[in-house]
């Protein structure tokens, strides 16, 4: 239970009187991080906590003549239109697929379980038709094309309209509360809603990120994820070709471009079941590295050499307790290049270091780590700026988008924007990012890359397959902008977007943190005190604290702002900045716990009060207190 002492150790702060508040805080963090390894880590998970691995599927696939090479079941319907069958199999433990229409399954970089599909038994003389039976549960499709979907005991968990067209599904509801889909800045302090879910990745400069996901558990008892594997880039974002409308009396699944509906659907009595499920399907949440759960000091406007070489020994000298730095464009290049035209420009470099910040790149991130104790990370854009860069990568087919970056009205980075979906792209990049990561830089911080729906996804694991090149023990992270189911997996985290410095900004960071968790991402930070203009001393203190109580602690500035250090806001309020910082810190041994019990056993360390107390249905839209682990706050 106690933090490792190795050098990611050393940037503690030193040992001091703590406040009363920090120390009932520690002892309860310390116990309850005892008892909470002891009994979930050591012991192995109850059964009645986790079905899917634990109880009894079918042995062998009797009566499966009916399967085609993806070992499925197809159902013939009558009156389906273009629809003459649909597609029945498992995916890893916990999920059932329904496919309508031909072809084979969708290949998705959103479901990869590590357990084997499970095995399944044809379903013979049920009144709901022909179908499937599993450990989990069973589905059925009648001649007239109703879908039945049903738990391991038999119950009607949801029933489908009779299918007219393979690119819709409606499904019957009784009126349960939905959640999981996401979220923005307008809907994130609300858990539960009603209203279509357009999946999209958008970032809303002053508001924040906008992150919606084809996926949602309801208190009918099960979950479901939509894929595709189209979707289209627009002003408006990053989205996805699969849609749903979920409401009190039925949920319609839509695929907008007409091609074939493909859902997963998983049964789980409750919020905390159905997520563990969906977690079973997209990939277990890999812990990151230990120096994660510290706190990262970020700006846009790093000087030069001498002003980072003063700024980390003022951390070091004051007691501020950190673990990492970032630097925003001018870590590689003196100017931003949002003004780059097309060809780009000579002087931008992609995959260099900046002389007047980093004179020596890999003695520099030696002496930030052994002597200051600080790890090292950089920015990264998905685009090229320089202009040798570009030539060569427009003169390979298929490596650069035919649009930019949607910023809500339009784009920018047109002509530029790296094509990640493309294997050679993901390759030549790991390629030039090699030497950068042989030189000592620790981690990645990935933004703009809401280009297309799976940017980040793709862009994450070109990073992650050069790293395991190197090192392959090593963990990957980055952070990054937005997500998609699945992305959990590679080990990263998220930040909440390009959120202002006001109080209603501040209010809405649980709310993110709670619905992304629900979504597929449990590793969540923001931009504390706000991005985009000024802050002020109070709003700084009080997300400083709120921070303490997210997954990611980090502050980060726009270039003309005053930078989010503690010691420049006065001596009061930089005062309760480091008392934040210090219970961070305690806490860490705990923290660390919770992410290896979410990693082992599927349940999310931060949780909304609605899964923490179940039947506490007035508890479905508390977002401004959560629990972490057993702490409420």
């Amino acid at each position: 239970l106690l933090v490792p002492a190795t050098e990611e150790r050393s940037s503690q702060s030193p040992a001091g009187p703590p406040r009363r508040l920090h120390l009932a805080l520690l002892c309860t963090g310390l116990l309850l991080a005892a008892a909470w390894t002891v009994s979930l880590i050591a012991s192995s998970t109850p059964r009645e906590m986790d079905p899917w691995h634990s109880q009894s599927a079918p042995v062998g696939l009797s009566g499966v003549s009916g399967t085609s090479a993806s070992n499925e079941l197809r159902v013939p319907i009558e009156g389906g239109g273009a629809t003459k069958w649909v597609a029945l199999s498992t995916r890893g433990a916990s999920a059932v697929r329904v496919r309508l229409g031909p072809g084979e399954p969708i290949d998705t970089p959103m479901v990869e379980p590590e357990a084997s599909d499970a095995a399944w038994q044809r379903l013979e003389d049920s009144p709901h038709g022909e179908g499937i039976v599993t450990g989990i549960g069973s589905v059925a499709v009648s001649k007239e094309g109703v879908i039945t979907f049903m738990d391991a005991d038999g119950n009607i968990l949801t029933s489908s309209h009779p299918i007219s067209r393979r690119d819709e599904l409606t499904f019957s509801a009784q009126g349960g509360e939905v959640f999981g889909r996401g979220a923005g800045a307008d809907d994130a302090p609300k858990l539960s809603k009603y209203g279509e879910v357009k999946p999209v990745v958008l970032n809303e400069f002053g508001k924040g990120t906008l992150n919606h996901v084809p996926y949602y558990y309801t208190t009918d008892g099960y979950a479901a994820l939509g894929v595709a594997t189209t979707g289209k880039t627009v002003p408006g974002g990053g989205c996805l070709a699969v849609t749903y409308n979920a409401g009190p009396e039925s949920i319609t699944w839509r695929n907008t471009e007409a091609d074939p509906l493909e859902v997963y659907l998983m049964p789980g009595s409750t919020l905390e079941l159905g997520t563990a499920a969906y977690y079973d399907l997209v990939g277990r949440p890999r812990v990151p590295p230990l120096f994660t759960f510290g706190f990262m000091a970020s700006r846009w406007g790093w000087e030069d050499h001498a002003y980072i070489e003063d700024t980390l020994t003022r951390f070091r000298s004051g007691g501020y307790p950190a673990d990492a730095f970032i630097t925003d464009f001018e870590w590689y290049t003196k100017k931003s290049d949002y003004d780059i035209s097309q060809k780009g420009k000579h002087h931008c470099t992609d995959f260099s270091t900046n002389p007047d910040l980093l004179p020596e790149p890999a003695m520099d991130f030696q002496h930030y780590e052994d002597s200051l104790h600080f790890k090292f990370a950089g920015i990264r854009k998905p685009r090229l700026c320089n202009f040798d860069a570009l030539k060569f990568a427009k003169s390979q087919e298929g490596w650069i988008l035919p649009w930019g970056e949607p910023d809500g009205n339009g784009y920018y980075g047109e002509g530029r924007e790296l094509n990640f979906s493309n294997p050679a792209v993901r390759s030549w990049y790991g390629e030039k990012l090699a030497p950068l990561l042989r030189d000592g830089v620790s981690f990645w911080w990935n933004d703009e890359g809401e280009t297309e729906y799976f940017t980040f996804y793709w862009w994450c694991k070109s990073q992650a397959d050069v790293l395991h090149q190197l090192e392959p023990t090593r963990r990957y992270y980055s952070l990054n902008r937005a997500f998609v189911p699945g992305m959990a997996r590679l080990g990263v985290g998220v930040w909440t977007g390009d959120s202002s410095p006001a109080w209603w900004d501040l209010a809405a960071q649980p709310g993110y943190m709670l619905n992304w968790a629900l979504a597929g991402a449990p590793y969540v930070g923001s931009d504390i005190g706000g991005f985009t203009s000024e802050t002020e001393a109070g709003l700084l203190t009080r997300w400083y604290q709120v921070g303490v109580f997210m997954p990611i602690m980090r502050v980060h500035s726009a270039k003309e702002a005053t930078p989010h250090w503690p010691w420049l806001w006065g001596e009061r309020h930089g005062k309760a900045m480091k008392s934040a910082l210090e219970l961070r810190y305690r806490l860490i041994p705990y923290h660390y716990s919770l992410a290896h019990n979410m990693f082992l056993n599927r349940r999310l360390w931060m949780r909304p009060m609605r899964m923490a107390f179940p039947g506490e249905t007035e508890l479905a839209d508390v977002t401004n207190q959560w629990m972490d682990g057993q702490l409420l706050v």
